[in-house]
Parts: structure tokens; sequence; C-alpha cells
């Protein structure tokens, strides 16, 4: 049962009072060039959430006979760290004509969880043998220890609920929604009305079910009654019910009193205070709040403290009396130009090598896997990974994930970024500059990924003996079917790429503690998700230790747990 926020309820008129004036879209930049050649940058978005791939749309205008191209930088700084990210875009204007077009720019407060949060985002546009302009956009700042405002900060509320009260951070067209799933994983709840869901673009429509299914929550205000769901081309969801989970998200039907024909709730102030509550007393902040807080225990690197003890005597000795008396003696003492260096020299190889040897060179890490594969035929793999490591010594602290995925670091308390960091987003790469990975510190990082892929379970066999035969080029360690009667439980012990194996029964019992086991040192979120998928009958559920996980540093050694599921096909 929900309760309400006597706190939330006084601050609505205040919030709505705030809102009602937005603009939807934010413009950043705008340059025009002494011969005519102009830039216009703008984002869809209002506010930037702590972490984000911000979309960025782009329009050129150019007179000229020849193409122009344009750099476009970017640089985030935080208002409570001292560190800043940087990044940026090349685009190229056609000639004699306006070219549009879009790109991401990763941007967020790489801070501790504690105190104030928001960015300042600067933005240059340069014409290649030109002129620049300047522009920026600036985050809100609020308390990152609230659970309403970190909400807040990760809602997004369509334009035709503008006028509605609604205290989130972000208002947005849906006209000019991204078509690219990881602009909106910087968000945890999106609000809209079913006219603006099907208004979007075919792109932004698949973008944000791949979000979905990745831990998006869609909230849809039903506007015009009489068609379901999966009518609007949303997701099935996991029960087969109207509203419900889906992968790892959420779909819901919001059916709040006030809202007429256009949208509009003639009651602002109650829905506004209804939806707060509802939005902030679920298990949607702490869902978040665990993915931007890491939770993992990363020991710290022990260094051999009687070693070092020895060192510093006997290097003390060295160069003290030995070196005074033996080594230089008083007829000798020009040599002390000598002795004194080389000894310094040697006792600080000596430190160095006792460092190595006590933290390694590269590092070790453990990262937690969670795989959904081809949920309504789709034939797309979603991918989320936590992961936490801890570097020895580094000689390469950047980085390179080799496919488009999407990352945010998970800041703790005692474990924040510093110094100059950057992102640049490539054709199928993410490539990070910068003390990611610093030597003899710990690093926790959230990524996701959707990957195109045909790897499925198909079952063969009997109904009382079924046969099960994987299409993934990975093997699995041990696997749980549940049949479609919803009661009886299947699991084999090992399966391989192309060989069909017959599966015996288990028990429910088993099925729970095999999977309490293999999660039981992991983020909790997994130990929920894995409970949920249980209760899917036709699924699949496997434990696949050489997963293809999402890749990050390549000095890294990584233990790999992974979590398979999806529906089991009968070809």
């Amino acid at each position: 049962m929900h309760t309400r926020c006597p706190l939330l309820h006084l601050l609505v008129p205040v919030l709505w009072a705030g809102l009602v004036s937005i603009v939807f879209g934010k413009g950043i930049l705008t340059h025009t060039e002494p011969m005519g050649e102009k830039i216009v940058l703008s984002c869809p978005f209002e506010e930037t959430p702590d972490w984000c791939f911000l979309p960025v749309e782009i329009q050129t205008e150019n007179p000229g006979r020849r193409p122009a191209d344009w750099r476009v930088s970017v640089s985030t700084n935080s208002y409570s760290s001292g560190a800043s990210i940087r990044g940026g875009f090349d685009f190229q204007a056609r000639a004699g004509d306006v070219s549009r077009g879009s790109a991401l720019i990763p941007t967020g407060n790489v801070s501790a969880g504690s105190g104030y949060g928001g960015n300042y985002v600067m933005f240059e546009a340069a014409r290649a043998g030109g002129g620049s302009g300047r522009g920026n956009l600036n985050s809100r700042s609020s308390s990152r220890s609230s659970s309403s405002s970190e909400m807040m900060r990760t809602t997004l509320v369509a334009q035709a609920l503008s006028s509605s009260g609604f205290p989130a951070s972000t208002f947005f067209n849906p006209g000019q929604a991204p078509g690219d799933w990881r602009a909106y994983c910087g968000y945890h709840n999106l609000y809209l009305t079913d006219p603006e869901w099907e208004a979007m673009t075919p792109a932004a429509r698949t973008a944000i079910k791949h979000w979905i299914r990745l831990g998006g929550h869609l909230n849809l205000v039903r506007v015009t009654p009489g068609r379901s769901l999966v009518d609007l081309g949303l997701p099935r969801t996991d029960s087969g019910q109207e509203t419900g989970g889906v992968s790892r998200g959420f779909i819901d039907e919001q059916k709040l009193p006030g809202i007429d024909g256009s949208g509009m709730k003639n009651n602002a102030t109650a829905a506004a205070d209804d939806w707060v509550v509802r939005a902030t007393s679920g298990k949607a902040v702490s869902e978040w709040a665990q993915r931007d807080r890491s939770s993992f225990a990363v020991p710290s690197a022990k260094l051999a403290a009687g070693f070092m003890l020895v060192v510093v005597v006997v290097f003390a000795i060295l160069v003290g009396p030995l070196n005074v008396f033996v080594f230089a003696a008083a007829r000798r003492r020009h040599r002390l130009f000598l002795t004194t260096p080389l000894i310094s020299l040697a006792a600080g190889g000596l430190l160095v090598v006792s460092v190595i040897l006590s933290d390694g060179i590269g590092g070790k890490g453990t990262r937690y896997v969670w795989m959904e594969s081809g949920p309504g035929g789709d034939n797309t793999n979603y991918l989320v990974q936590h992961q936490h490591s801890r570097c020895g010594a580094m000689f390469s602290t950047g980085f390179e994930i080799p496919e488009d995925a999407y990352f945010a670091p998970m800041i703790t308390e005692s474990r924040e970024l510093t110094g100059n960091l950057s992102v640049e987003l490539e054709a199928g790469k993410v490539r990070a500059g910068g003390p990611w990975f610093s030597s003899r510190r710990s690093q926790n990082f959230y990524l996701a990924a959707a990957r195109p892929g045909r790897g499925r379970i198909e079952q063969s066999g009997p109904a009382e003996r079924p046969v099960l035969t994987s299409a993934f080029d990975f093997p699995i360690d041990r696997i749980f079917w549940l049949a479609p009667d919803g009661k009886t439980w299947w699991q084999a012990r090992a399966l391989v790429q192309g060989t069909a194996t017959t599966l015996q029964p288990c028990t429910e019992a088993d099925v729970k503690q095999a999977l309490a086991d293999a999660t039981a040192h992991g983020p909790p979120e997994y130990g929920r998700d894995l409970a949920t998928a249980t209760r899917r009958p036709g699924y699949f559920l496997a434990l696949a230790n050489h997963i293809a996980a999402i890749e990050t540093h390549q000095s890294i050694r990584w233990q790999t747990h992974g979590f398979v599921t999806g529906p089991v096909v009968n070809p």
C-alpha cells in the first residue's frame, strides 16, 4: 500500500508553477559563418540526469559549392566533482543544401552519491578552416540522497502531459524522440499517451521497446480506449496480461482521474501528487539506486608491509653509515655523487617491484551478465552487465567497447572518478580515454547492449522425455526449463552447441537453490530477476560462465557469472 507524502504534497504547487512555462526541446547553440554556413544544435530533452548518453539534433545550412566539415566538441563538468568528461563528433554539411542528423554524447556526474548533483555541459561547434560558436546545457541540480528527487531526475514525461503538474525533471516532444535506445538509458520511467506513442517514428518506438526489455518502465496514459497495448505495437508482457513485466522492464497502463480527450488533467495537483507517490514508493527507486551506487565489496590490495620496512631500514643503513664510512671514506668523498644516486635508484626499484608483486600487472574483476535471447522472436539478445574490478599496475587506463553498447560508472561514497575523462561513440564502438581504470584503484560499471543474434534453445522429443539443443556459440553449464504447463521442471547439467541433450526431471526447490548459489555474491537485482523468470512457462534459465560478455579493459582478468533466459523454440 502506498502512503501519501505530506512534503511532496506541499511541493507540487510550487513545481507546477515552474513547469508550465517549459518549451519542449532545448536549443544549445546557433552559429553562422560570414559566408552563410550555419549550424544549429538542440536537445529533445529539457533536462539531463546524473549520467546519460545525451541525444543531440544537428541542422546545418551550407550555401557553398563544397561540403562543410564541422567538429562539435563537448565538455561536461560536475558541480560536485573534480572530474571532467570530454567528447565530440564530426558532421559534414552537404553543399548547397540543408543537412540534418543526430548524435549521442556521453555526459554525466561522476562524483560520489551524496551532496548535490548536476552537470554543466559546454558545446563548441567549429567549421574546418572557419570560426566557431559555443553554447551550454545545464542539468537540474538536486540532492542525490533524496529518493524522490532522484526519481524525478530519471523520469521522462511527454508533451501532452505537460500541463498536468507532473513534477518530473524532463519533458520531451515525442515527435522528436531519439531512435537510439541508449538515449533513454539514463532514465527509469517514461510517461506518454497512446496517441503520442503511435505518432512516434518506427525507430523511436523500437528504441523504447529495447529500453523496456533492458529495465525501463513505460507508463502509458490511455486517452483513446478500446485497443489493447499489443495492438498498439507494444511487446507482450511475460504473464500474458495487458500490463506487467517485460523482460527486465515493466509496462503499466495509467488510468488516473482527470484525463480528458486531449490528454490534459483537470485536477492537476491531486493527480500529480498521486503520480509522485506512485513513482517514489515502488521498487523503481531501489532498482535505480542499485544501478547508481554499487554494492559490490571490492577487496583492497595488500602491500607487503614487512618487506617495505626491510627496504627502508636497509636503505637508511646503506645511504648513511656505510655510504659515508665505507663506500666514500674520508679520502674518497667525491664518490658520494655516484653512490648516493645508485643506492636511491636501487631502493626505489625494489619498492616498485614490491608494489607490482603485491598488486600485479593489470587487474582482477568479477562481472555478472544477464542475457535474454530472442523474446518475441525479434532475433535480439538483450544484455545487462554489472562488473567490479581492482587494478594493480596499469599501463593503459582507457578502454574500448567493441560494440554499440551503453555504460555508466557506478559511483560509491569512497570511490569516485577524478581527472580528465573522455568518451566518444563511433560506429560499432565506444571509446573511453583517461583514468577510468587507474592503478591501485577499484572500478564499478553498469553496461547494457542489444545485440542481433540467432542463438536459441530448441526443443524436440516427447513431452514426457524432452530433448533440448543449443544454438548458442558458448557452452551452457546448467539449464532449467519450465514446461508449458507451468508446473513441471526439467534440467540438464551441460549443453553444447548442436548436441541434443535429454533432460532429467527436477523440482522447483532444486531450481531456486541453484540460482541462489549462483547469485549469492552478485547484485541483489539478479536474484529478483531470476526469481521472476522462474514463473514464465515455456522459458529456460541457464548458467553460462563462458557467455560473451560486454568487453571493456583487456588487461583485467575477469571471472564471469552468466545467466541466460529466453523462450524454448519448437522448430
